[in-house]
């Protein structure tokens, strides 16, 4: 069944943009059918905001008085382009998948297929969390996510990181973040599983080192060591058998925009985990999608979502229709906004997993009047 199979005409489309920490301005994108149905994307794009708000606003303009099938048959023809592009018209398509399952009367999770599971497997992303970067702190956020229900945390640990650092620089970089994950290993122990993301901040000369300096803090995996280029395919290959060595898996992948920026990584066998984003690959259709074809490649899918509520209920549905079982990124703790902007909230984590929101769509609804609160709250409203 097309997700979009019961249609309405769009009466309004409106951008919103919420600051809601130093690092982060969440983006939603709702549509408004002429009966006053609605339906709700996340575009959140850390440093291109005022762009994605450009664009968003400028395709919602083209949306109005269409049929919600042929908007959406219009928002996954467009070609992703930038990673600008490609986020507007996941959070775009996203908003019309939504609208289309309440008008249904159905989940968003029953829209896109067979629901295997009520809740999901997660893990704490505790980075934007923790604002200071002592080790000391890096340790009491895990703590206190472990507290909070989580069982798998991840962090980014090597801020002072680059690839054109010089020898010594290098040295003293390395073990910032290594205390940073040691103080996490002495705080929560070594069961559970822990994930460094390193933000593509390394060299390919350097990998070896890397690998071999984590080998005693037993990582899950370690994700994005190095730019992912063509000409540093054959350098994942090869980390990823180093890590095999060390007892850890490979990830990363995050900012592809279609599945074909996926193929080189599984073709080549660059990574044990993929991550595709679903605010970049092209909404939740096209995330689920990559579960179904990362069946059968040898690759593990686990969904990249560190950002804002809305984007995490459409994730948790897609993870709720995946035969694969995934584990989904969620952030903790970085905003109080992120329970309140939205009613219901999505709840407490209860050893490590959440359980998928009930009821038409994604279930949940924005709470207009706090997001009103939000310092600088900024709404546009296409006709």
């Amino acid at each position: 069944m097309h997700p979009v199979s019961k249609n309405e005409h769009i009466r309004q489309v409106e951008v919103i943009s919420a600051p809601v920490s130093a690092k982060s301005c969440w983006i939603f994108i709702t549509v408004t059918t002429e009966s006053g149905v609605f339906g709700m994307g996340e575009g959140t794009l850390e440093k291109h905001t005022a762009r994605l708000c450009d664009t968003a606003r400028d395709l919602g303009k083209t949306l109005i008085g269409q049929d919600l099938s042929a908007a959406y048959a219009q928002c996954m023809g467009i070609l992703p382009g930038t990673i600008v592009g490609a986020t507007c018209r996941s959070a775009m398509a996203g908003a019309l998948l939504d609208a289309s399952a309440r008008l249904r009367g159905v989940s968003l999770a029953q829209a896109l297929g067979d629901v295997q599971r009520d809740a999901v497997d997660v893990y704490a992303n505790i980075n934007r969390r923790t604002v200071d970067r002592s080790a000391r702190s890096h340790a009491n956020s895990a703590r206190d996510a472990l507290w909070a229900g989580h069982r798998a945390f991840k962090i980014a640990p090597f801020d002072e990181m680059n690839p054109g650092l010089d020898s010594e620089q290098f040295a003293v970089a390395l073990q910032t973040g290594l205390s940073r994950i040691e103080a996490i290993r002495e705080a929560i122990g070594f069961e559970p599983d822990l994930m460094v993301d390193c933000h593509w901040r390394f060299s390919p000369a350097r990998l070896d080192t890397l690998v071999a300096a984590l080998a005693d803090l037993k990582l899950h995996w370690l994700e994005c060591p190095v730019v992912e280029s063509p000409e540093n395919m054959q350098v994942l290959v090869s980390c990823r058998e180093l890590c095999h060595r060390h007892g850890m898996l490979l990830a990363g992948a995050e900012t592809a925009c279609d599945y074909s920026e996926l193929l080189p990584f599984i073709e080549s066998q660059a990574y044990d985990v993929l991550m595709p984003d679903i605010r970049h690959i092209g909404g939740p259709e096209a995330l689920l999608m990559c579960s179904s074809r990362f069946a059968g490649q040898q690759v593990r899918f686990s969904p990249h979502n560190p950002v804002g509520p809305v984007a995490a209920a459409a994730s948790l549905h897609v993870c709720a229709v995946s035969h694969a079982a995934p584990r989904l990124e969620m952030q903790f703790d970085e905003s109080p906004y992120f329970d309140s902007v939205i009613r219901p909230s999505l709840g407490a984590v209860i050893d490590g997993k959440l359980h998928v929101p009930e009821g038409p769509g994604l279930g949940i609804d924005i709470d207009k009047q706090v997001i009103e609160s939000v310092a600088q709250s900024d709404w546009i409203v296409c006709h």
